[in-house]
C-alpha cells in the first residue's frame, strides 16, 4: 500500500496565561503568540526547556489587553521584537480606541491601568512569513486582528473561539461585525486540521468545525 507524504506539524503548546491562552511555537524559531501573563509563559518555556535567547519573536494578534499584557517583561527578557499588524499598534500602545461598544469600553478602562504597555517594533500588513509563520489579516473583532497559519495549523487569536464546536466571539466585544463574519468564511476556506484560539481548548477537526461556523452564520 502507498502511503500519502507524512506531514510534520510544527510543535505548538498551548498555555493558559491569565484570562486568554497563548501558544509557543517551536518551528523555524521560537515565536510567543498572545502573552497575556508573563509568568505563566516563563514557567511554560522553563517545563519545554526552551531558553529565553531562543525566542525570536512575540505576535500579538490583536490590541485587547488580555492578549499583551505580559508582552513588555517577555520582550525585555529575551530581547524578541513585538509584532502586530498596523491597524492595531496604536491601539496596544494605548495611544488610540477602535471604536467599540461602551460595555467593552468601559471593561478595557477597568483593566488596563495597571498595565505595562508593550512597543510594537514590527508592524504588519498581512501577507507576510515570519519564520514559517504566515500573518492573515482577519479583521472585525479588532480592526488590525490577525490569524497565524502554519502548514495544516491555525493559530485564530480571537477571530472565533475553539471547542467541541466553534463559536463567535461575543459582538459586544467586536469592533465590526460584518467583518468579522467575513473573515471567519476566509478562515473557513483554508486547509487546516488544527486550530488554537484566545478562549477555548485546541481542537483538531478544525476545518469541518470553521465551515460548520461559517455556513451558520447570517448572510448579512
Amino acid at each position: 500500500m502507498t502511503r500519502g507524504p507524512t506531514v510534520v506539524r510544527p510543535r505548538v503548546i498551548d498555555v493558559r496565561a491569565g484570562f486568554a491562552r497563548c501558544q509557543i511555537v517551536v518551528a523555524d524559531a521560537v515565536t510567543i503568540v498572545d502573552p497575556g501573563n508573563a509568568v505563566a509563559v516563563l514557567n511554560a518555556l522553563a517545563r519545554e526547556a526552551i531558553t529565553l535567547s531562543a525566542v525570536a519573536r512575540i505576535v500579538i494578534t490583536h490590541g485587547d489587553g488580555d492578549h499583551w499584557q505580559g508582552a513588555a517583561d517577555l520582550a525585555a527578557r529575551t530581547g524578541a521584537e513585538i509584532a502586530a499588524h498596523e491597524a492595531d499598534a496604536s491601539y496596544i500602545e494605548g495611544r488610540a480606541l477602535p471604536r467599540f461598544s461602551i460595555p467593552k469600553r468601559l471593561l478595557i478602562a477597568a483593566s488596563g491601568r495597571r498595565a505595562r504597555r508593550p512597543e510594537v517594533h514590527r508592524r504588519l500588513r498581512g501577507g507576510e512569513k515570519l519564520d514559517g509563520l504566515e500573518v492573515i489579516h482577519t479583521p472585525g473583532h479588532t480592526p488590525g486582528h490577525v490569524s497565524l497559519r502554519i502548514g495544516d495549523t491555525l493559530i485564530a487569536g480571537d477571530a472565533f473561539s475553539t471547542g467541541e464546536r466553534f463559536h463567535e466571539v461575543p459582538r459586544l466585544m467586536t469592533s465590526d461585525l460584518r467583518a468579522s463574519r467575513a473573515s471567519i468564511r476566509a478562515l473557513a476556506a483554508l486547509e487546516i486540521d488544527r486550530a488554537f484560539s484566545g478562549h477555548g481548548p485546541p481542537a483538531d477537526g478544525a476545518r469541518a468545525k470553521l465551515r460548520a461556523l461559517a455556513d451558520a452564520l447570517p448572510a448579512r
